[in-house]
């Protein structure tokens, strides 16, 4: 069973920010040829929770990257921010998000120390 988290993160230049509230979401890596081109990396590390567990301050662009996914990201500076499969898993919409932007997380349980990954 996961514990409850509070993630924090947002964009290299700060315009963009999220919190996403709940379980601590499953992690993952993709290594496709769109996740490379997307990232500048041969590997994306990603995270993936409901969209109603996130919440946004700040301006995202949206770039539809193939005919299932769209790549959301900020404005200003351009960090990769979510990749979005336009289907739903079990009714629910989700959404996976850049680890590389995770910024803070904590435990509402206490136990879990603060984690500084920018």
């Amino acid at each position: 069973m996961f514990s409850e988290m509070v993630l924090q993160g947002g964009c290299a230049c700060r315009k963009v920010r999220y919190t996403v509230d709940g379980e601590r979401p499953p992690s993952h890596f993709c290594h496709c040829r769109m996740c490379q081109l997307a990232t500048g990396s041969p590997v994306a590390a990603f995270f993936t929770v409901p969209q109603t567990q996130v919440r946004f301050e700040g301006k995202l662009g949206v770039y539809q990257s193939s005919e299932k996914a769209m790549r959301k990201f900020c404005t200003e500076c351009g960090t990769p921010l979510v990749y979005e499969l336009q289907a739903d898993y079990d009714g629910k919409r989700m959404l996976t998000q850049e680890v590389t932007c995770l910024l803070a997380c904590s435990s509402s349980r206490g136990g879990m120390p603060t984690m500084v990954l920018v």
